[in-house]
């Protein structure tokens, strides 16, 4: 297994000045940084005495994509680490000596409660119960000094090598463990850097010597050329970056664009298609509609005709004269029943209709007509026979077979 390194990285903070994300004052910044899942807020707030506020702390703590003094890198992997493992902790103000670390027990000063990340910068919110640290801070912030985070843990380094494989001098880790998120005071070097407006990051890696004393490196052992020219590097990663997200960005915006034209079109040409099949569906429909009002309309004609033949069809018609009559009859009778209302053409209707027509209006004209069909009367004699002899010609008038046939003869119903 390879052995961990043990690294205490120094970063300065300075208290004041403009919050990000365009809020007005720190307070209403912190106040905005949700606070971890296991944080009792009612009971950690219970130290504070009745009508006093709790007092936070709001500090860029970490920076993504930016290398120490001493060559540690900042990336991705190893800042999630680090965010990973800061809920839970405390801070302590000043440092245990490095040959105390398994023995000391130090009283925690702060609680990490809460952070939030803008743009490459991370803001974690640390909560000072009542006391001298709390009364010491609140100094620094009226002051508008300046307060420094010291991270102290172990991981596996892992050294950053150029091109050539050669050794850059920079280093990442790996399998980090966060010991702490101490806090120290500021150094006048590191204030200089801060002022510079380029988030640098001081560090302070303790190394054993074979004689096991410890030896400090610090800030002050960094060239002054090394120190600009690792401002220049982090600024143009910095910038780097911030163009290949605006790149990503662009792309995502460019396929949203083609996504959102491509389901448009698909939904137009849906729109289109549904407004053919509903013109074909209806123009379907009034066809079975027209011909179903056709089919109807033949029916009731018929059964206008059948209806009306009825009334004459015992009649003895045989000339064309006659004919002539009748049909003029049957003319008479279809106007007004052909003008029935179309929820009222039903058989039964049809029926009523017609019999009060030919009770009220065609009856009298019927019997006109009849009478010109049976002709002017005439009288036939009958042939005598001798007296006491029966005649053969002789029509029995009581028979209603003989009368059916003397009235089908002379045309008479």
């Amino acid at each position: 297994m390879a052995e961990k390194k043990f690294i205490r990285e120094f970063r300065n903070h300075q208290l004041g000045g403009m919050p990000p994300l365009g809020f007005k004052t720190w307070r209403e910044f912190g106040a905005s940084i949700p606070l971890y899942p296991g944080v009792d807020r009612e009971g950690l707030y219970e130290l504070e005495k009745e009508g006093s506020e709790p007092f936070n702390v709001v500090l860029d703590v970490f920076v993504y994509n930016v290398t120490s003094e001493n060559g540690l890198v900042y990336d991705e992997e190893f800042v999630n680490t680090l965010l990973e493992q800061l809920p839970g902790k405390g801070g302590i103000f000043g440092h245990v000596k490095a040959w105390d670390a398994d023995t000391a027990f130090p009283i925690e000063a702060a609680d990490w409660i809460g952070h939030i990340r803008v743009g490459d910068t991370i803001y974690a919110k640390a909560y000072i119960p009542p006391g001298e640290n709390r009364n010491f801070v609140h100094r620094i912030v009226k002051r508008g000094g300046q307060i420094r985070t010291s991270l102290q843990g172990a991981g596996v380094e892992i050294p950053v090598l150029a091109e050539t494989g050669e050794p850059t001098g920079q280093y990442r880790l790996k399998d980090f463990s966060l010991s702490r998120l101490d806090f120290a005071p500021a150094e006048g070097s590191a204030l200089r850097n801060h002022q510079s407006g380029v988030p640098i990051i001081t560090s302070e890696t303790i190394r054993p010597t074979q004689d096991n004393a410890m030896t400090a490196i610090t800030i002050t052992d960094v060239p002054a050329s090394v120190k600009e020219q690792i401002i220049k590097e982090a600024q143009l990663v910095s910038d780097v970056k911030r163009v290949a997200e605006l790149e990503t960005k662009l792309t995502e915006l460019q396929q949203a664009r083609e996504t959102a034209a491509a389901e448009t079109k698909k939904l137009m040409d849906s729109a289109i298609e549904k407004d053919r099949r509903i013109a074909e569906l209806t123009a379907v429909n009034e066809s079975a509609l027209k011909q179903i009002a056709e089919h109807r309309e033949t029916e009731f004609k018929a059964l206008v005709e059948t209806t009306i033949a009825a009334y004459t069809e015992n009649w003895h018609v045989t000339s064309e004269a006659a004919k002539q009559k009748v049909e003029a009859l049957h003319n008479l009778m279809r106007a007004p029943l052909l003008m029935m209302p179309a929820d009222a053409r039903t058989a039964e209707q049809v029926k009523i209709f017609a019999r009060q027509l030919w009770e009220q209006q065609f009856q009298p004209i019927a019997e006109s007509v009849q009478r010109d069909l049976a002709g002017p009367g005439a009288l036939v004699m009958p042939k005598h026979n001798a007296v006491g002899q029966q005649s053969n010609n002789r029509i029995d008038l009581e028979s209603g077979d003989a009368l059916k046939r003397f009235k089908q003869d002379w045309g008479i119903n």
